[in-house]
């Protein structure tokens, strides 16, 4: 077999697995997959062009060349692609004969290639940097549309189609007066924080760009859109009525409605029309395809909210990645679904961006098959996007979503009707949902409080939807009130990236869309009820989350009793979900009621440039899991630590089926590499632990680490590299709260005097300590960390109490009766503190980075500081506390209650004499900051002091 035969087979095959490209009537004689003729001189092997992405060509070379010809064609003067990707021909290829190869590949044979883009500067990447991606035909045909757009065309393209809705904004803003501005905002409802105008603006760009693609897959049949400079605000909304004569009234009836509204108030509409005609001929031109909703994916960078509300949106990449992880090929024999699409649900769907990644991946699925059709996607999609009312013994089918906001749930309607092929669909399930509203008649099981939104699926199969209450629209053709449903036990696919809100740290919960304090109280007084009902309704003794974790355990539980027995959901969550104390009721339930669990994070550093979420800037995790039929024991989880996540379309779905095939190795073995190419990119271990531990192994780039310091935490064995005898502590292992008793939390303790009045709690105000005569008296307190100071395992105090005049006596006797000589550090900075433990030479009280440890026996505690301050010790305190953010290692005093360690009470008198001693010599030596334990010489005599008082052999060293 010649090269010329394979690119022929090669195309032939790519045909079939995209129904667009195999209809010869889309674009007359031409075909989108062109095949260089012999003798064609400089033309590519094989160039894909379907007119609405931009072209992308394929090189094919005999196994054992240097991928030259690929990045060389991106180098070519006038070449206007700008990806192009090299397919290597392998040796077993050779012997197929030439009517074979579509057939070979079209069965299942392994394809190698790599993908090379333009960048910025001019220069070109390469995904995988060494060696080759493997796969199938199809997964080569899914990852083109994704390769044709690098991402520095993207970020061009979102900042100017950005700039042309400000300037749609501004033109509005100029002309109406305030009054009118709040008229045009009751149109759209946007939540609070929201620009109204820039949201009006984004409403009726979804609007012009769902009318393009009607116009571009039915012609004549819908209405062209204006030039710029001829935008009529009358005679678009009369084009759009004509649209809403057939369907999509959930898309045009709030656009058509705020556009009568705008020209009723006069200004300049058009012009400010204009700027938005603008804005999608940037995206036609730009031949973007209909990979990139720009509509959704701009709207959260013109929001000014999210972070005090903790609602942050999920970029394209990491959708990408999580639908590849959860929705699999081989999960059913074929994807044609004669019988509709699988159920998907985002029950906090925001624009729609997870929604749209699995719906696509579907899709993508369905036209690999060989009887597919641009028809049979068409119904496919119209089947996805049509509500079907619950009757006995059915469930909801195609997708659901939800969320509080109004124009994130029409953008996510929007978005996905530009998905399909223009065929008409019935009402959908995607809706505004209800918060703050009395639940007497629009609940079924009434309850306390007010409404909550989706978190109403705690406990029930319906919310109320309010998108009746905007221009009496409910989705695609009829009108009127209705509810999202979704029965417990029926989704197929739940994908989510929840909001991570809770009353804590200056955050609240349910604020949202202006409500008031009131209605928040309410809001969380049904919040409770609802967690405990859902306990009952499942047969549960405990909720299976609580408040304290946070809006995103809550969700997870609503997953948990939608999903059906089998069916995966993918969950974005905080990275405090693998390591919080809040959320040990929820990582119990995970892993007694699903399976094949895995958790993906960066290993070390997170919420950088490659967050998961736009402007979290905090550590994130990605969680997959099958929910199992009957609940159980503890499954395994699979803790995935990458050494970046994935920045480029096609490339995080490359690395999401990555992780998945390693799971299937690490299953067996414990551990596995995570490979893309060449390129070794993470790794995966196997978590064993109790139910509802911490999943400690999280964000480990080094195995062997993670497995040691969990051996340690658990079991007090020292494990041996070399393949030696593990050590044991021969006191075993404990927790503080039944070594020590703990002092009491900041709040109980005191305030400081620069508090504001809200905030003023506790039985004593702090004043800083100024000087060391000072810090001479009672009521001292090690209140903060101050790594400057404290550099030794014998610290002064940082504060002084004074009584509060709003404190009982009583108050100030409880606090009293708690002071200690030991505490524990809450909120390890391992970049800079030096200390896990201080000591004091009197008893103080805690504060809000200290927690106070006391124990009768002095050598106990002397012990313990060495402990602590250990390489043993801190290795322990690294494997359970939080990693949310880079250098840091939080807990909270439930945490600290829980955190392992020896058993110092069970020492003997003379091991304690030693601890006592051996204090006393380190206790004025100087530290460096704990990342530097390794090479600190003062680090390295408390270690020796450890091997030597808990009895270790001197190996334990090294």
């Amino acid at each position: 077999l010649h090269e010329q035969g394979f690119n022929y087979g090669l195309a032939k095959a790519l045909r079939s697995t995209n129904a667009r490209w195999s209809d010869k009537k889309q674009l007359g004689k031409k075909r989108i997959i062109e095949v260089e003729e012999i003798g064609g001189g400089r033309r590519p092997d094989i160039l894909i062009d379907d007119r609405t992405m931009a072209k992308v060509v394929i090189e094919c070379e005999i196994e054992g060349g240097k991928d030259k010809d690929a990045p060389a064609r991106l180098k070519e003067d006038g070449n206007d692609c700008r990806a192009a990707i090299a397919v290597r021909m392998r040796k077993e290829h050779r012997g197929w004969g030439e009517d074979e190869v579509a057939d070979h590949l079209l069965a299942g044979a392994e394809l190698l290639y790599a993908v090379h883009q333009i960048r910025d500067d001019g220069g070109i990447d390469r995904f995988p940097s060494k060696g080759w991606l493997s796969g199938s035909v199809g997964d080569l045909a899914a990852l083109v549309p994704w390769a044709s757009t690098p991402p520095h065309q993207v970020k061009q393209v979102a900042n100017a189609v950005v700039e042309k809705i400000v300037d749609c904004a501004d033109i509005l803003q100029a002309d109406l007066h305030e009054d009118d501005v709040v008229r045009l905002a009751e149109r759209v409802k946007p939540s609070a924080g929201d620009h109204p105008l820039r949201t009006l603006a984004v409403l009726w760009l979804d609007a012009f760009l769902v009318q393009r693609h009607l116009r571009t897959m039915n012609g004549k049949a819908f209405p062209s859109m204006p030039s710029p400079n001829k935008a009529n605000p009358l005679a678009v909304a009369d084009g759009w009525d004509r649209i809403l004569e057939t369907n999509w009234h959930a898309i045009f009836r709030p656009a058509v409605d705020a556009l009568r509204e705008a020209a009723e108030l006069g200004g300049n509409s058009g012009r400010a029309l204009g700027a938005l005609i603008k804005a999608v001929n940037i995206i036609e031109t730009e031949r973007m395809g209909d990979r990139v909703q720009v509509g959704a994916e701009l709207f959260p960078k013109l929001c000014e909210d999210r972070k005090e509300s903790a609602a942050f949106y999920t970029t394209p990449v990491t959708a990408e990645m999580l639908a590849a992880m959860t929705i699999r090929r081989d999960d059913r024999d074929g994807w044609l679904c004669p019988d509709g699409p699988p159920r998907l649900a985002d029950f906090a769907c925001g624009t729609g961006t997870l929604l749209r990644a699995g719906l696509r991946r579907i899709m993508d699925f369905h036209q690999a098959e060989a009887d597919s059709t641009l028809e049979s996607l068409g119904k496919l999609h119209q089947a996805a996007m049509t509500h079907r009312e619950l009757t006995a013994g059915e469930t909801a089918g195609g997708v659901t979503g939800a969320d509080v906001s109004a124009i994130a749930a029409h953008l996510t309607n929007s978005t996905l009707a530009v998905m399909g092929r223009g065929y008409d669909y019935q009402d959908t399930n995607i809706g505004w949902l209800a918060t703050g509203l009395p639940p007497a008649g629009i609940a079924k099981d009434r309850g306390p409080g007010l409404l909550t939104g989706s978190l109403e699926f705690l406990a029930s199969s319906a919310a109320y939807d309010l998108f009746a209450r905007v221009s009496d629209s409910a989705g695609g053709q009829s009108k009127g009130k209705r509810s999202v449903t979704a029965a417990a036990n029926s989704m197929d696919y739940i994908l989510m990236n929840p909001p991570y809100s809770r009353t804590r740290g200056g955050q609240s919960a349910f604020d949202i869309g202006g409500m008031t304090e009131k209605q928040r109280d309410g809001c969380q007084r049904r919040w409770e009820w609802l967690l405990g009902r859902n306990a009952r309704l499942g047969g549960m003794t405990h909720p299976p989350a609580t408040k304290t974790a946070g809006m995103a355990a809550s969700f997870l539980a609503v997953a948990h009793r939608m999903a059906r027995p089998g069916g995966r959901i993918g969950f974005v969550l905080p990275l405090t979900a693998a390591f919080a104390t809040s959320w040990q009721p929820t990582r119990k339930m995970l892993v007694e009621c699903f399976q094949d669990i895995a958790v993906v994070g960066k290993a070390g550093a997170s919420g950088g440039d490659d967050a998961m979420s736009d402007d979290t800037h905090m550590g994130e995790m990605m969680l997959v899991a099958t929910k199992r039929k009957d609940a159980g024991g503890a499954s395994p989880v699979f803790c995935a630590s990458l050494r970046s996540m994935p920045m480029r379309m096609g490339e995080a779905g490359v690395v999401g089926r990555a992780v998945v095939a390693a799971t299937e190795t690490c299953a067996e073995t414990g551990r596995a590499v995570i490979r893309v190419g060449n390129d070794e990119i993470g790794s995966l271990v196997r978590f064993d632990g109790e139910a509802g531990a911490p999943w400690s192994h999280l964000g480990a780039l080094h195995p062997e680490l993670s497995v040691a310091a969990l051996a340690l935490a658990t079991d007090g064995v020292l494990q041996r590299w070399d393949n030696g005898q593990d050590i044991h502590l021969q006191c075993g292992m404990t927790t503080v709260r039944w070594l020590f008793r703990m002092g009491p939390t900041h709040h109980l303790i005191g305030h400081l005097a620069s508090s504001k009045p809200s905030v003023r709690t506790g039985a004593f105000t702090m004043h800083p300590v100024v000087d060391r005569h000072d810090a001479v008296g009672e009521d001292r307190a090690l209140w903060n960390a101050n790594a400057e100071s404290q550099r030794r395992l014998l610290v002064g105090p940082t504060h002084k109490g004074l009584p509060y005049a709003a404190a009982t006596a009583q108050d100030k006797a409880n606090v009293r009766g708690k002071m200690g000589r030991l505490f524990y550090q809450r909120n390890m900075r391992w970049t800079s503190q030096k200390l896990l433990a201080a000591s004091t030479s009197s008893p103080m009280h805690g504060g809000s980075s200290w927690t106070s440890l006391m124990h009768a026996d002095d050598g106990v505690l002397c012990a313990m500081s060495l402990w602590f301050n250990s390489i043993f010790g801190m290795l322990v305190h690294w494997s359970q506390a939080s990693r949310q953010q880079e250098g840091r290692a939080r807990t909270q005093v439930n945490a600290v209650r829980k955190m392992p360690c020896p058993n110092a009470a069970a020492l003997t008198n003379a091991q304690l004499r030693k601890a006592a001693e051996w204090f006393a010599k380190i206790e004025k030596q100087t530290l460096l900051p704990a990342r530097k334990a390794n090479e600190d010489p003062a680090r390295r005599m408390i270690d020796e002091a450890v091997v030597d008082v808990f009895g270790l052999p001197n190996e334990a060293l090294d």
